[in-house]
């Protein structure tokens, strides 16, 4: 009895892994045989974090993220990207973290540091840019979860600027409607892919397949 719960803990890391072994089956038919490898030992804590995900819709995409880079590790081609660490990135990332990395589609985006005057110096009223606004609408959550990914080393935020500097006119007019009342100013900065980030995408958001 004083074990119930270790025993049924186990049963839902079963059924998880099960699951992860029946889909990743499943996607490596898309491999040619000769590319094909066995499931590195550097993996296990990876399924193990997929199976604590369960199945519920709101895990999805992060379950989508496990089942990619398992597939890599086990593609001849892609194997040297599938890095063990990145299945510790995916377990630390929420959903819309998960989100917003799907939505990136160039290496920077520009982002505005906004502050006011306060009664006892400047006050920060957060950032603005354009990244993820289409699969995080609350603005501070956005930046919350970019805060998290720039943490992760899968993006760099820095007083650097963006490519398309268009983009601060458009950060310009947000932060313009957003505050009329108030007196603001802006730190124009850019938000990154590093290097890491860009190879964690190849492999787990815009995995390559022939």
């Amino acid at each position: 009895m004083l074990l119930a719960p270790l025993n049924l803990g186990l049963d839902v890391l079963k059924v998880g892994v099960d699951r992860l072994r029946a889909r990743v089956k499943k996607r490596l038919e898309k491999v040619p045989p000769e590319r094909q490898l066995p499931a590195p030992a550097t993996m296990v804590p990876g399924a193990l974090q997929y199976a604590l995900l369960g199945d519920g819709d709101e895990a999805a995409v992060l379950r989508d993220m496990f089942e990619d880079l398992l597939v890599s590790s086990m593609d001849r081609e892609t194997a040297a990207d599938a890095h063990p660490a990145f299945a510790s990135l995916i377990a630390q990332m929420t959903q819309e973290e998960a989100w917003i990395l799907k939505s990136i589609d160039r290496p920077d985006y520009a982002a505005c540091e906004v502050s006011q005057n306060a009664e006892h110096g400047k006050r920060s009223l957060g950032m603005y840019t354009l990244l993820g606004i289409d699969v995080v609408k609350d603005r501070k959550r956005r930046a919350q979860c970019i805060s998290n990914l720039d943490r992760l080393g899968i993006l760099r935020t820095s007083i650097d600027t963006a490519g398309d500097h268009r983009e601060y006119d458009t950060l310009g007019k947000m932060i313009e409607a957003e505050h009329t009342d108030k007196q603001t100013w802006s730190t124009g900065m850019s938000i990154q892919v590093t290097p890491f980030g860009k190879r964690f995408l190849d492999t787990c958001v815009r995995v390559r397949r022939s």
